[in-house]
């Protein structure tokens, strides 16, 4: 698997994705990788049109 890392991420954008993830039930690599999917999915669907 491959790493991923992003310097200067905002860091409210990291606060409120930590408590999406953790409402969710999911840990924030889980709930970042499931949010990615949706974007890459929808892309792919949209440039198919």
């Amino acid at each position: 698997m491959s790493v991923l890392s992003i310097r200067n991420f905002p860091e409210l954008l990291l606060r409120e994705l930590k408590i999406r993830a953790a409402e969710a039930g999911m840990t924030l690599r889980d709930y970042t990788i499931a949010a990615l999917k949706q974007i890459a999915e929808y892309r792919g669907k949209a440039q198919k049109k």
